[in-house]
């Protein structure tokens, strides 16, 4: 008899590669059973599951009011036939993919991904696939109950970081979306894509930097380009919303997706922030965002320079959009 003598791979990752390997991971795989400590808000992007698979995290009333597990989060995946479990004592961060085994540091939240220096082995190793299999599927015994679940969205506290490090980080991008959305209403901008010379080294940029995200329905995807590391381009992250003003008309919110860049010769880059943009949405005068901002935010807006908002008044100036269409409402517009 032929033994199978296929030689295991194991793999280091460290900081943001830990998520740009073990989300694709989930998503190519036909199941996936994870444990995961804590769930923060937008962990179905990192975890995309899919109806049938199994995760595991600490959804106990200590965590719910710390807002480390976000139950809204929880109601999402068993919405999308996710089959989830709660355990208290849980710390474990382990994903399974098939056979690739990834575990590590990080919790399935945005801060995990954009901000916290995170590590963990990847490997296809079949006796620790095996394990991994047993221990999560034992640990999957206990199920949220619609009663649970009930109580946790009632007890949910939006988190509080008290870590030193990521408090000083926080600070120096001005802001998260753990006290509200960002909003950049980015000015000065021209219609166009980047040069015919790059627009190879721009779409393969803008491939790696989405690693197979998909799309809402009834979005598409668009970008800002840059030729310099603006204030906007260091500071905007995955998450934030933009409103751009091009060429004096100004568009729908858009959501960032992510953001990369590539070389462009003489030592020089080219950045690109990458939207995800509501179809069919139509464009407004920038009179008319000037008005819209005044009811909604009382925010004067007397030039076109790129500026940010944060927490209220990001919400009060997304507020002139319809929430689920993005079309600017006449309240706030006039005619449109």
């Amino acid at each position: 008899m032929r033994r199978n003598t296929r030689k295991a791979s194991v793999q280091f990752l460290r900081s943001h590669d830990v998520w740009k390997v073990a989300t694709p991971l989930v998503q190519r795989a036909k199941r996936t059973l994870a444990a995961v400590a804590y769930l923060g808000r937008d962990g179905g992007e990192l975890l995309p599951l899919k109806p049938g698979d199994t995760l595991v995290v600490d959804m106990s009333l200590g965590a719910v009011r710390q807002g480390v597990t976000d139950p809204r989060e929880v109601q999402k995946f068993q919405k999308r036939g996710v089959h989830v479990a709660s355990r208290a004592d849980l710390h474990a961060k382990v994903i399974l993919a098939d056979q690739w085994l990834v575990a590590g540091s990080m919790n399935a939240s945005r801060n995990s991904a954009e901000y916290l220096a995170e590590a963990a082995l990847v490997t296809n190793d079949r006796r620790a696939v095996a394990d991994a299999r047993r221990t999560i599927a034992r640990w999957a015994s206990s199920p949220v109950l619609p009663l649970e679940l009930e109580q946790a969205l009632k007890e949910y506290r939006p988190p509080v970081f008290k870590a030193a490090k990521v408090e000083r980080r926080r600070k120096r991008v001005k802001g998260s979306a753990d006290t509200g959305p960002t909003l950049w209403i980015v000015g000065g901008l021209s219609a166009g894509d980047v040069p015919a010379s790059e627009t190879r080294q721009a779409d393969e940029s803008e491939r790696e930097s989405l690693h197979g995200r998909r799309l809402r329905k009834g979005t598409s995807r668009g970008r800002i380009n840059s030729a310099f590391n603006s204030n906007f381009v260091d500071g905007v992250h995955p998450g934030d919303w933009v409103i751009a003003v091009v060429e004096g008309m100004v568009e729908a919110p858009a959501r960032v997706m992510a953001k990369t860049s590539y070389p462009r010769g003489r030592g020089l880059r080219r950045h690109l922030v990458i939207l995800e943009e509501r179809d069919g949405v139509d464009e407004q005068s920038w009179a008319a965002f000037r008005r819209a901002a005044k009811r909604s935010a009382d925010l004067i807006l007397k030039s076109r320079r790129t500026r940010v908002l944060r927490g209220d008044a990001a919400e009060s100036v997304l507020g002139c959009w319809s929430p689920k269409t993005w079309v600017p409402l006449k309240k706030f517009f006039g005619r449109t």
